[in-house]
């Protein structure tokens, strides 16, 4: 480019429970450094977006994380081929169950979910990287993502509607 730097050869980007709220508003980035997201055919890698249930209720963080999808999805074409941004949450997670933690010292509910949530986590940036995302979602317990409200310790929460480790697809 002008600045005498190559484009790396980035083909696929996976954000897993990102926490967005450092990143510039509006947009993914200044529109200077959008071009850079551009491989030297001007192709925009394809990014795989994975949340935790928690991160999507949260009323700030999902209308940013959602304006970047899009952002990454202008000039795309209406084809499902042709989104380069696919975001997803997985019901009942966490921002921990992003990591093996749950999985090797097993505690509440992250000992029983842990697994359900790494394998479907595994599947899906299998499918991103493999071109292969669709076919691995028709396997997958798709939920309808609406909210609804239920009591804990006396208090009124906030929860997806669906059951521990389906997907709810945003994009």
């Amino acid at each position: 480019d002008k600045h005498g730097f190559s484009h790396l050869p980035v083909s696929h980007a996976i954000a897993l429970d990102p926490w967005v709220e450092p990143l510039p508003t509006p947009g993914l980035a200044p529109v200077a450094v959008q071009s850079s997201l551009q491989d030297r055919h001007g192709v925009t890698p394809r990014l795989l977006v994975i949340n935790s249930e928690a991160f999507t209720i949260w009323q700030e963080h999902f209308p940013k994380l959602m304006e970047i999808v899009n952002t990454w999805n202008q000039n795309c074409g209406d084809s499902i081929h042709d989104i380069r941004a696919r975001f997803f949450t997985i019901v009942r997670s966490q921002h921990i169950s992003f990591s093996d933690l749950g999985v090797f010292f097993a505690y509440g509910r992250m000992g029983k979910e842990g697994r359900r949530y790494l394998d479907t986590i595994f599947a899906l940036c299998l499918g991103h990287l493999r071109g292969d995302l669709q076919s691995v979602l028709h396997s997958q317990i798709i939920a309808p993502g609406k909210l609804e409200t239920y009591e804990k310790d006396g208090r009124e929460r906030r929860r997806l509607t669906g059951d521990s480790g389906d997907i709810v697809i945003h994009v």
